[in-house]
C-alpha cells in the first residue's frame, strides 16, 4: 500500500494549523507533498501525477518565498540519483521513505 507522507506544520509556534489544500505546486499548502526532506527541500508529485519533483524553497526564512522545482523525475531510481547529487540523503529515515515509494509516481494511489 503506498504511503502518504504529510509535511510538518510550517506554523512558527508548532501549532497544527488547517490549511486549504492548493493545487499550485509552488504553494506551501500544495496537496501532493509526499515528503519533506529539510526545511528548504521537499518532494511532491506533479499536478499531472507523472513526475516526482524535488523542490527547494526560494528563501532561507520560513513562510517566505515559494517552492521551485529543481529536479523532475519519472522514476524512483532517477529521484534517488537526484537526491544523491543534491546531497539530500543524509538521514536514514528519508532514505527508507524514498525506497518505499512506487517505481513510478502514481497520484491516484498516493491520494486514494
Amino acid at each position: 500500500m503506498p504511503i502518504k507522507f504529510t509535511p510538518p506544520s510550517s506554523e512558527p509556534t508548532g501549532a497544527d494549523m488547517q490549511m486549504t489544500p492548493s493545487y499550485a505546486e509552488r504553494d506551501d499548502a500544495y496537496a501532493n507533498v509526499i515528503l519533506v526532506l529539510s526545511p528548504r527541500w521537499r518532494l511532491i508529485i506533479c499536478k499531472d501525477g507523472r513526475q516526482y519533483v524535488l523542490q527547494r524553497r526560494s528563501s532561507n526564512s520560513p513562510n517566505v518565498g515559494v517552492w521551485i522545482g529543481k529536479s523532475h523525475n519519472m522514476t524512483k531510481a532517477g529521484l534517488i540519483l537526484s537526491c544523491s547529487r543534491l546531497d539530500l540523503l543524509q538521514d536514514i529515515d528519508i532514505i527508507e521513505r524514498l525506497l518505499s515509494l512506487p517505481a513510478r509516481p502514481n497520484l491516484e494511489a498516493q491520494n486514494g
